[in-house]
């Protein structure tokens, strides 16, 4: 975890603060080890309450629970927020887990990014998919 707990703790009883509210990406980060995409990008809201006594609340998009399940992230209480609409349920859970299935069912599955690039660009037959240009500095 990012955060100097012992130093943040210290700094807020020094200076009567009950609890701090981080809003930014690197601060939500510091606090709770947790880096919101939504935040980033601007496309919603993630915070992290550090209280002076326990561990960081996390409040975050019921979008990114799946970062929030695959990640390391600290928190005592985990709130999420969604639309009016959301409800979760197994045939919700059963649904997306269905659609990660079925993609990494259906995808090639390489050991890194170029080996995946090269892969896209000369796997099947030329006329069937767009070439690949590389272009250097002076535009050939």
């Amino acid at each position: 975890m990012p955060l100097n707990g012992e130093r943040a703790r210290s700094l807020m009883a020094e200076r009567g603060v009950e609890a701090l509210i981080a809003t930014s990406p690197q601060n939500v980060y510091y606090v709770a080890d947790y880096w919101s995409k939504g935040l980033e990008l601007g496309a919603s809201e993630a915070y992290a309450i550090l209280p002076l006594d326990g561990d960081p609340l996390l409040i975050a998009p019921v979008e990114e629970i799946d970062l929030i399940a695959e990640g390391e992230a600290l928190f005592e209480s985990l709130y999420l927020y969604g639309p009016p609409s959301f409800e979760v349920s197994t045939d919700w859970m059963a649904e997306r887990t269905g659609e990660i299935l079925s993609l990494l069912e259906s995808s090639k599955i390489y050991v890194d990014a170029p080996s995946a690039l090269s892969a896209a660009g000369y796997e099947s037959h030329e006329e069937d998919r767009p070439r690949l240009l590389r272009a250097d500095h002076s535009g050939r």
